[in-house]
């Protein structure tokens, strides 16, 4: 660079990481990231192929920008990325999955991704099919974008529009849901929220009977008499 600018007799213009005519020509960086990962729509494309297709912005720059726009999704942090029109379905393909999330929204006041997933695999498995090669927290985001003005994302739950709900606000609601539930449902919920068990809020919102069940407050029926009888077995006296 110090040498073009010496023999630079005013031809052209040396910014900090590019040449140009003359001063007044922009180039925006994030403005070709966009247009590599536009035209590279089959898959992902890892951070080396990006400077591979863009040598002239060096790497951290590269990597800085993939940050700044919602329209680059992240398929394997700091390793591969896609433009959000990657993830090419149809009207009827985006309404299908907005049912199957409103569905449980209405049921359950959220959805997680997971479930999202497995929901769209079971009903409408051709979309899973055709892109497998992208990860699920990829799969998620973009849909986060497509459907941005409808639904709430926050990491693995989904929500309805301006709700947005906390891992322990989730498990309240899942008990609240759920007349009846094992400690297998609630570790399978928390495999699918990456996010350990909220114990706390289980217990505001349901009893727990044995080692594996747990029940609405609403479905017991306490047996006054017979517990009478058993706790005289213990306090015999005062």
């Amino acid at each position: 660079k110090t040498y073009l600018e010496y023999i630079n007799d005013g031809r052209y213009y040396i910014n900090r990481v590019y040449l140009a005519k003359d001063r007044n020509i922009q180039v925006d960086p994030l403005d070709e990231l966009i247009e590599i990962l536009r035209q590279k729509t089959s898959e992902p494309i890892t951070v080396e192929q990006l400077c591979e297709e863009l040598p002239h912005l060096p790497k951290n720059l590269i990597v800085d920008n993939l940050k700044l726009s919602p329209e680059i999704i992240c398929n394997k942090r700091g390793e591969s990325y896609f433009h959000v029109s990657a993830i090419d379905l149809d009207d009827s393909e985006f309404e299908n999955i907005a049912r199957i999330i409103q569905n449980e929204i209405d049921t359950q006041q959220f959805e997680t991704s997971s479930e999202m997933r497995s929901a769209i695999r079971r009903m409408y498995p051709d979309i899973i099919e055709r892109y497998e090669s992208f990860s699920e927290n990829g799969f998620r985001d973009a849909l986060a974008y497509r459907f941005r003005d409808r639904f709430t994302f926050n990491a693995n739950i989904i929500s309805a529009r301006g709700t947005t709900l906390t891992t322990s606000d989730v498990y309240a609601n899942f008990c609240k849901t759920h007349d009846h539930f094992t400690m297998g449902e609630l570790n399978l919920l928390k495999e699918e929220l990456g996010a350990v068990i909220y114990f706390d809020k289980v217990y505001e919102n349901a009893l727990r009977i044995n080692q594996n069940e747990f029940v609405s407050f609403d479905t017991v029926v306490f047996d006054v008499p017979s517990i009478d009888e058993a706790i005289k077995q213990y306090c015999t006296g005062e």
